[in-house]
Order: C-alpha cells, then structure tokens, then sequence
C-alpha cells in the first residue's frame, strides 16, 4: 500500500513539474530576453 501511494506521489509531482514548464515556455509565462547574437 505504501509503495502505490509513493509511487502515485511521484508521478504526481513529476506531471505537476512539467506542467509548470510548459505554462512558463508559454505565449504568456516568463520569457527571458533573448541576446542579440541569436536574433536573425
């Protein structure tokens, strides 16, 4: 029982982790300035 619910923690936070790095590559999350040597 302790292994299914550390298990299910786990993955919980890991979906929780990527949701939090798709929001911030979003239109509207943090978007550090990019350096004019990358700019086209």
């Amino acid at each position: 029982m302790r292994k299914i619910f550390v298990s299910l923690l786990a993955s919980i936070l890991t979906v929780l982790a990527f949701a939090n790095i798709a929001a911030a590559s979003g239109n509207c999350g943090y978007q550090p300035e990019i350096p004019s040597r990358f700019k086209s």
